[in-house]
């Protein structure tokens, strides 16, 4: 079974419009391996953080919810 991990940035507005807590729930529910909800996924820090989880839970793949793709591909992108 791949292990996949969910991370949700509360930023930009985001944690004001959407019930990060129950989105977090539905990932752990749909056996997310890990699942982080952080401030500010593209800066330095949430990226420290997005790398590190892939490390120490050996990863498969994620999910990341922030930003739409078109302000912030780069900062994901590697």
């Amino acid at each position: 079974m791949d292990k996949n991990g969910v991370f949700l940035c509360s930023g930009c507005g985001i944690g004001e419009a959407v019930d990060l807590d129950a989105v977090a729930g539905i990932a752990n529910e749909c056996s997310a391996t890990a699942t982080l909800t952080h401030e500010c996924l593209c800066a330095p820090e949430g990226l420290a953080a997005i790398t590190a989880a892939v490390s120490e839970n050996e990863l498969d793949g994620v999910v990341i919810a922030a930003c739409s793709p078109r302000a912030k591909v780069a900062e994901f992108a590697s």
